[in-house]
């Protein structure tokens, strides 16, 4: 149930549109917003609703990627030490 009061992982995909003027050979969107701020913000907007303080997350893995087709966000927690 939520908001959980364990310990959890979190794992989020941050997918962004590629540019046009971006050549094919530039692998992954290194432009603003850093991915430490979209980590930030997910977490800020989930405090009370997913767990009852960020400080509750104990593992991070965040990745900042091109989209195939549209821009989304795909987060994943599950809670450790169960």
């Amino acid at each position: 149930s939520f908001p959980t009061r364990r310990s959890s992982d979190l794992r989020i995909i941050v997918y962004r549109t590629r540019p046009k003027s971006a050549p094919k050979r530039v692998l992954y969107p290194t432009t603003r917003p850093d991915l430490d701020n979209y980590i930030k913000l997910y977490l800020d907007a989930m405090n009370s609703i997913v767990f009852i303080d960020d400080s509750q997350i104990v593992r991070i893995l965040a990745i900042k990627d091109f989209a195939t087709d549209r821009a989304e966000t795909h987060i994943e927690i599950t809670e450790v030490g169960l």
